[in-house]
């Protein structure tokens, strides 16, 4: 299959030896970007120290994802993708952390609403 695509050329000092407003290249087949908000999915804990608990405030976060239309697909994201917050080092007290979540190969987060949670550790 082939496609026609229009040239340019940035370089102001270069010209084309015949000029043509269409050039004709052979095309593959790329997937298409898609992108997407996930339902509200819950926002998890890590690395809590033994014998202390955790409470978010909220508790849901809402992804905002980028990616290949098959694995921006909301039911992917939330079986694909966990938010959490880290409280490696963190004792009893109150903290406002900012949600994380793991890196996929299959489609980016590009917001976290809210981006940050009210954290008490008990």
């Amino acid at each position: 299959m082939r496609d026609g695509v229009t040239v340019g050329v940035v370089d102001t000092s270069v010209r084309l030896v015949q000029p043509a407003d269409r050039a004709r290249s052979p095309s593959k087949s790329c997937p298409r970007r898609s992108s997407g908000s996930s339902p509200a999915c819950r926002c998890a804990t890590r690395n809590i120290a033994q014998g202390l608990s955790a409470q978010l405030r909220p508790r849901f976060v809402r992804l905002s994802v980028r990616g290949a239309q098959r694995g921006a697909r909301a039911s992917t994201v939330r079986t694909g993708v966990q938010a959490f917050v880290d409280l490696a080092g963190l004792g009893t007290g109150r903290y406002n952390l900012r949600v994380q979540v793991d890196p996929t190969e299959r489609f980016g987060v590009v917001a976290i609403d809210p981006a940050v949670v009210a954290v008490t550790i008990k």
